[in-house]
């Protein structure tokens, strides 16, 4: 059965978003009005940032900061709460191959669209999110 998995329609700021948290004041709850004003990403594109938040755990469905949410405060374990994040967002990838972040996007390409029975521009956008989260 084919599994769906997160993508970004635009993955251009996601490293500005992870360099932002790290000196921002962790809020109340992670809004738009938080994303434009305090992290200063203000494209409608950038919106989709805070749902990539939720689903690698770091905020709750309300947009409130998880306890592993101040994992990213801390630079020398905010990659390793990322790429756990990672692995449980794209669960269904290792599930199908145990290796799949160790894959050259050729061979990740062809497990995301056998894993998700997507087409070709959906498939891209997975493995463009993946790699950049990755």
């Amino acid at each position: 059965m084919a599994k769906d998995l997160f993508y970004l329609a635009s993955c251009k700021n996601m490293s500005k978003l992870f360099e932002k948290i790290l000196t921002a004041k962790a809020p109340e709850a992670f809004t738009t009005s938080f994303l434009t004003d305090t992290i200063g990403l203000k494209s409608t594109a950038d919106r989709g940032l805070i749902n990539m938040l939720k689903k690698l755990g770091f905020l709750d469905t309300g947009g409130r900061p998880t306890e592993t949410y101040g994992l990213l405060k801390n630079k020398d374990v905010a990659g390793a709460a990322i790429a756990d994040g990672i692995r449980k967002v794209y669960a269904p990838l290792f599930e199908a191959n145990e290796k799949a972040n160790e894959l050259q996007p050729e061979p990740l390409k062809g497990l995301i669209s056998q894993v998700t029975g997507s087409e070709k521009g959906v498939v891209a956008q997975i493995l463009l999110t993946h790699s950049i989260l990755w």
